[in-house]
């Protein structure tokens, strides 16, 4: 989860460092050099809390 926005990347990617770089318009997941996804931004205001769970 990045803000109030729940993104899946698949099982595959579990347990990786992934880096997520965001805009004012969307946040792309990257796992190496790979684009794993790309979403849009449904919130405006500023992200200030990041964190990943272990499901």
């Amino acid at each position: 989860m990045i803000a109030p926005l729940r993104i899946r990347i698949g099982r595959n990617h579990a347990r990786k460092v992934v880096t997520a770089p965001i805009d004012e318009r969307a946040i792309q997941v990257h796992g190496g050099p790979y684009l794993l996804v790309t979403a849009a931004r449904t919130t405006t205001g500023p992200i200030t809390h990041r964190r990943a769970q272990d499901n």
